[in-house]
């Protein structure tokens, strides 16, 4: 083994996030063998750099040898967990932390800051040719804490609760550390465009940009069309264990892309892949004062107004109504009197009047889609699976409830 100071010392069980936890001894010489590159793979921290006066403190502190908290770990290698039972992880099993050490198979969970530093300071060391105090440096010990068995909900949970001083995270960085893995292998035939990505999301049914759909499911667990950056300790730990409750039976987060999916693909066949026709705008009935809010079925509802308002709906029903039976109700959608197409006009004129009418267009239109569908899905009113009342009766809700000039 390359790290040749590792010293695991003890163990405590952690009930709570169901893991054990390793406290280990190592040289900071050793530990920088594998910081870098796990920092460089690092996907569940933000890169936030610390404050120069912070650093400059801890950068003095560890040239004079002064002790530093330790550094929190988990275990990445999930291969290296298989049949691990953590509530029986001893020190007869201490070659699982040995070999993640060796293989670099580590996340930071706390100690991102700390590792920042000695790294520079290795690197200033290194620069100014001072071997003597870079060997003193490298010889000083300092203790890390490895989680072993710990999956991503404890992660996150972990991380929320050991940074109770810093930044919150938002709720959809928590989402996007949770379902990290799905940013490149998808769901199923559907790939995921990231805000990094040079090429835009293509108008089909098999693309969609990650950020929106993970606020389309954050809107489904907040229960809740407006998504707010600004969260605090509790509001993190309440979705990880509102996750944490849901998520014991099924994917919730695959379930939901595909079920979007497949309303996105109903609508677009029941309404004859509607296309904006400008001529059809210059009737009375249907002039709008801006550019329309989408020029076809699928550029209207593949926009993040519409899978917010969607997931915040089913966020409503979610102890009434599974998946499944939604998944049936978007079968059997329908209209009363009006066509489809005519419906798809009625939606760009009333997306025209809320972006002339609010203050806050965005939050109103994400406000009009969920009623839409909210509509749509409740069995005890008589917009039940009627597209053209739904939308109706949703512009009258929101009119009165959000745009000012009744």
């Amino acid at each position: 083994m390359d790290i040749t100071s590792l010293n695991v010392k003890s163990i405590i069980i952690d009930y709570r996030i169901k893991a054990a936890n390793v406290m280990v001894e190592i040289s900071i010489g050793d530990y920088l063998k594998i910081a870098p590159e796990i920092i460089d793979k690092n996907d569940f921290q933000r890169k936030i750099v610390i404050k120069s006066k912070i650093k400059e403190i801890l950068r003095e502190d560890l040239l004079q040898g002064c002790s530093i908290p330790p550094v929190v770990l988990s275990i990445k290698n999930e291969s290296l967990l298989q049949g691990i039972n953590f509530e029986k992880f001893n020190l007869n099993q201490k070659n699982i932390v040995e070999q993640a050490f060796d293989e670099k198979s580590l996340i930071i969970i706390d100690g991102l800051q700390r590792t920042y530093v000695m790294i520079s300071l290795m690197d200033e060391l290194l620069k100014a040719n001072k071997e003597e105090d870079l060997n003193a440096f490298f010889g000083r010990t300092i203790r890390a804490e490895v989680y072993v068995g710990l999956d991503r909900l404890g992660i996150l949970y972990r991380m929320i609760t050991l940074n109770t001083g810093q930044n919150t995270m938002s709720t959809r960085h928590l989402m996007e550390i949770l379902y990290f893995d799905y940013q490149t292998k998808g769901v199923e035939n559907i790939k995921f465009v990231l805000d990094r990505d040079d090429s835009p999301v293509r108008l089909n049914t098999t693309e969609f940009v990650f950020k929106d759909t993970l606020d389309g499911f954050t809107s489904y667990l907040e229960k809740s069309e407006n998504i707010t950056e600004r969260t605090e300790i509790l509001d993190n730990i309440r979705t990880l264990k509102n996750l944490d409750d849901l998520n014991k039976d099924v994917d919730l987060f695959r379930g939901f892309v595909l079920l979007y999916q497949k309303l996105l693909i109903t609508l677009i066949n029941k309404t004859d892949d509607w296309q904006f026709v400008s001529d059809d705008f210059d009737q009375t009935e249907f002039v709008i004062k801006s550019s329309p809010f989408g020029k076809s079925t699928i550029e209207v509802f593949k926009r993040s107004q519409s899978l917010t308002g969607f997931g915040a709906a089913l966020g409503h029903f979610r102890k009434k109504i599974e998946f499944s039976e939604i998944s049936h109700m978007i079968d059997n959608i329908s209209t009363s009197e009006n066509d489809f197409q005519y419906v798809m006009k009625q939606i760009i004129k009333y997306l025209d009047i809320i972006r002339d009418k609010s203050k806050k267009i965005g939050n109103d239109q994400r406000y009009f889609f969920r009623q839409i569908y909210q509509l749509l899905f409740d069995k005890s009113n008589d917009c039940y699976l009627l597209f053209d009342k739904a939308v109706e009766t949703a512009f009258d809700v929101t009119r009165d409830d959000k745009l000012p000039n009744k």
